[in-house]
């Protein structure tokens, strides 16, 4: 009973560490027995299998001061751009530079303290200074005595794999922002249409105003697709409202300001922001500043407790009034629906006030992005 027990006890926990050991001297017994039968010393098949490999090899002596390489192949020379005897006698450390990461550096070293196998992917650099990925694969090897001998290492350039692997990753990433970007650009195209049908006249009314919201909001997407904007995914505040007031701008270059902290701001916020400085410019130019020679709009913005502020402002000559004529904006026009579902659909809101001076909104929308409706 009690050996029955030891049995199905020892199945359960596998091989012990003596179990091990001689599993792995039987193994060892069995290739130098394929060895012996081979017709050629053991030294002349070493040098002549190392030297032929296209894998970089190289030998460490651990019992020598700082552990020095005592043996490289012609792959190790051809991969590093080194002489041999500049080479041997050295710490395979003379390979590491300045990007060298001091993570990869502590595990060779724990690995060769501790006389354990271990892979570790290296920075390393070449004589002439350029640096490549290196896979080094570093492991004991042990004498006749079963007396640690020297350290085994081997080194695969795999610079171009990982670079490779990279391509893959961004192309997969730029693909699912193309396409969260493309199911936006549709909703947002429905709503402008369906918004713009319900304050036009006719025909060519409906079609000016689905034209001009359209090239805004082709501008705030220009302005999103710069190379730093997809490598962050975040669009300069200013750049955005420079690519959306562009043609106001040109038109009234010394009436329009702008005025800002540098701001960069989330993919979601892009086409929210972009439209509703199109809604006011074209306010402006139909009743409020721009439409008056004296006129000028300034628009002013900063982030205050992860909330980000815009002023748009305008004014006249000091005494003169905008308010000559009922605003677009003030009422209930698509104008103004537009601004407030976009801004809304950020978690923000706008804030529009007729002054004797002009009008001002204030739109605030937190900086950090949530899932827009």
């Amino acid at each position: 009973m009690g050996r029955a027990m030891d049995s199905e006890d020892t199945e359960n926990k596998g091989a012990g560490p003596l179990d091990d050991a001689i599993d792995e001297a039987a193994h060892n017994a069995q290739i130098v027995g394929q060895l012996a039968d081979l017709k050629i010393g053991s030294s002349q098949l070493f040098l002549q299998t190392t030297e032929q490999t296209r894998m970089a090899l190289c030998i460490a002596d651990p019992h020598q001061d700082d552990c020095p390489i005592v043996y490289c192949n012609q792959a190790f020379l051809d991969l590093t751009g080194y002489a041999r005897d500049e080479v041997i006698g050295r710490n395979c450390r003379f390979l590491q530079g300045p990007a060298t990461r001091q993570s990869a550096t502590k595990r060779l070293g724990d690995a060769m303290r501790t006389a354990v196998y271990s892979v570790v992917d290296v920075l390393n650099y070449r004589k002439d200074g350029t640096a490549f990925w290196n896979a080094v694969h570093v492991g004991p090897i042990y004498d006749e005595q079963g007396e640690l001998a020297y350290f085994f290492g081997s080194q695969w350039d795999i610079t171009e794999l990982l670079a490779a692997r990279e391509t893959i990753v961004e192309g997969e990433r730029v693909a699912k922002e193309l396409r969260h970007r493309t199911d936006n650009l549709f909703a947002v195209l429905t709503a402008i249409v369906r918004l713009s049908a319900r304050g036009s006249s006719d025909v060519a009314e409906f079609a000016g105003k689905v034209e001009r919201r359209i090239e805004a909001l082709a501008g705030a997407h220009r302005a999103s697709l710069s190379s730093e904007a997809l490598e962050h995914d975040q669009t300069d505040l200013l750049t955005l409202v420079e690519a959306v007031m562009r043609p106001y701008r040109n038109a009234y270059a010394d009436r329009i300001e702008l005025c800002g902290e540098p701001t960069r701001l989330p993919r979601q916020h892009v086409t929210p922001i972009g439209l509703t400085m199109h809604e006011l410019a074209t306010n402006a130019l139909k009743y409020g500043a721009l439409a008056h020679q004296d006129g000028k709009v300034q628009i002013e913005w900063q982030v205050s407790r992860d909330t980000l502020v815009v002023e748009w402002i305008e004014r006249r000559e000091e005494g003169a009034s905008l308010l000559a004529q009922e605003p677009e904006i003030k009422g209930t026009g698509s104008g103004t629906r537009l601004i407030d579902g976009v801004i809304r659909g950020l978690g923000g809101s706008v804030d529009v006030r007729f002054e004797p001076e002009g009008l001002k909104a204030v739109i605030r929308v937190p900086t950090r992005s949530r899932k827009a409706n």
